[in-house]
């Protein structure tokens, strides 16, 4: 008697489709103590608006003698491209310059990286008409090929630099760091596309 107007006020929350009676699909507690009533929308999770989540978290909230909590993906954050990012990116620029001591060789291994991330997250944007994504799979990308972006990028610039402190040409160094370094690279960076 309790739980049942709370089930009748979730439903009634703008875009569900319907709320589930825990009593009649068994989600309870064994001890009976806790029952969980759950909640479908008609729309997927980045399609939620802040007044339904509003309304999802009043739901119950005048229940007597109870006590609800709100809980599933609907109350976690977006996760969003922002700030975070762009700092990290600031920290690896300034590293960069502090281990090379040079702007043009930092600068060159950041602008690599930033290709292929700006690339990679174009190809994946192309595909999210076509295929469902994952609201951290952007993120998710951008992190890791920012990591790896750098980091295979300063394994290729530090080993043509390697070659030009021996006193290799220039052309002839970048020849040599592009067949040691950049097959390793090329290895690495496919055994990471595998194990995602």
């Amino acid at each position: 008697a309790a739980v049942a107007p709370i089930v009748r006020e979730a439903a009634a929350v703008p875009g569900v489709l319907a709320a589930m009676d825990p009593f009649q699909v068994g989600a309870l507690s064994p001890d009976g103590r806790h029952a969980l009533v759950q909640v479908q929308f008609d729309s997927p999770l980045d399609k939620i608006t802040d007044a339904q989540r509003a309304a999802y978290e009043r739901a119950g909230a005048s229940a007597p003698g109870l006590r609800v909590e709100h809980g599933g993906e609907i109350m976690k954050a977006e996760v969003e491209i922002g700030s975070t990012e762009a700092f990290g990116v600031l920290v690896a620029a300034v590293v960069l310059v502090v281990t090379f001591g040079s702007l043009v060789a930092a600068g060159m291994t950041l602008l690599n990286a930033l290709i292929g991330v700006g690339a990679g997250m174009a190809g994946l944007f192309s595909l999210s008409g076509v295929v469902e994504l994952s609201t951290v799979a952007p993120v998710l990308a951008l992190m890791l090929g920012l990591a790896v972006g750098i980091d295979y990028s300063l394994f290729i610039t530090s080993r043509y630099r390697q070659y030009l402190t021996e006193g290799v040409e220039a052309e002839e160094a970048a020849g040599r760091a592009t067949g040691t370094a950049g097959s390793a690279v090329v290895f690495a960076g496919a055994t990471v596309i595998i194990a995602l």
